[in-house]
């Protein structure tokens, strides 16, 4: 029987049992946290935190990561409800200038099921990822030996499509690399997931074939196949466990992963339609962006619009975002995944 990917407990980033040892051990973690939070608020443009606040060391970035995510959760309610993998592929590797993966968490409140609508408003500069998911129908055991894509396997019950949905508040990708350990405690940009329909772990030896050609208006931007994630989509799970083995947590039956990228990371432009298409799922996943807003009083025409959208101008926003998968029709400013059989 699949599990049910919304709503799932979490098995492990609990918000009253997130801190380790290690964590325990920099005082500046909770004051990160904070000054994150104040930034996003704020609407500031994403930079490298300088003392008092910036992590020093990858092990400060994700006990500074735990902070965060506490304090969002606390603030919002929520609980975690899901896992990602960030820097997968030599393409996002290429990206972020960045050579090995990093891990996030997705919090409840922002895994979304078809149809949902979300205020767009609140992102500054939206990241579309074309990822895939993995779902544990077992709870991980104690072991001691590492994690790897032939043992991780069995613990495995099904795969979902997912969509990403990341906000990188104008980073500067070519100063991304000093600030990467800011880029990791703020939970790797992520702010919600769409999961579709559930793949069962017996169509795995097909999935794992996957090839997949990226879209902007029918123009291909990018290609990626499944292998492309680490070796395996595997490896990237034992990765995972691994990593978190390391800081004293463990897998759940029910916890789900999304795996990173398959290709590098799209930012929205009003009016494309952006796709991936997926020949061995024989789906075609399509994302409609189509513009939806008025711009303040003296902007006018496409143009303008997007200059000052990205100059922060003070837009008023017409509709809400749609984000999921299914048959949902574009109209103002919905986001859509349309699965289609080829």
């Amino acid at each position: 029987m699949l599990l049910k990917p919304l709503g799932v407990k979490p098995g492990l980033c609990h918000t009253g049992d997130m801190k380790t040892e290690t964590s325990q051990d920099w005082v500046g973690a909770q004051a990160t946290a904070a000054e994150l939070l104040r930034q996003q608020s704020g609407r500031e443009a994403f930079h490298a935190l300088v003392p008092p606040f910036g992590p020093q060391t990858l092990e400060q970035a994700y006990t500074s990561q735990d902070a965060f995510v506490q304090l969002q959760a606390a603030q919002r309610h929520t609980h975690v409800g899901g896992y990602k993998i960030a820097i997968t592929t030599p393409a996002m590797r290429a990206f972020v200038g960045f050579d090995d993966a990093i891990s996030g968490c997705v919090l409840a409140d922002t895994v979304f099921s078809n149809g949902k609508e979300v205020q767009a408003a609140q992102f500054q500069h939206l990241i579309v990822e074309f990822e895939l998911a993995l779902q544990f129908g077992q709870d991980l055991p104690e072991r001691d030996d590492d994690w790897d894509q032939h043992s991780i396997l069995p613990y495995l019950e099904c795969a979902y499509p997912s969509l990403e949905i990341a906000d990188d508040r104008f980073a500067d990708y070519a100063l991304l690399k000093q600030g990467f350990f800011s880029l990791v405690a703020e939970n790797a940009w992520n702010h919600g997931v769409v999961l579709g329909s559930a793949i069962a772990a017996k169509d795995f030896d097909r999935l794992w074939q996957t090839q997949a050609t990226a879209c902007i208006n029918n123009q291909a931007i990018g290609q990626g196949h499944c292998g492309d994630v680490m070796g395996h989509p595997l490896i990237a799970m034992a990765w995972i466990a691994n990593h978190l083995r390391s800081r004293g947590r463990r897998f759940k039956a029910g916890d789900w992963v999304t795996t990173g990228s398959w290709v590098a990371s799209s930012f929205l432009w009003l009016g494309k339609a952006f796709a991936l298409k997926c020949q061995a799922w024989l789906r075609l996943l399509w994302w409609f962006v189509k513009h939806a807003f008025l711009p303040k009083e003296g902007a006018s025409g496409t143009g303008n619009l997007l200059k000052a959208f990205h100059n922060g101008a003070d837009l008023h926003w017409h509709k809400h975002t749609r984000l999921g998968f299914g048959d949902q029709t574009c109209t103002a400013l919905h986001l859509s995944f349309v699965a289609v059989k080829l």
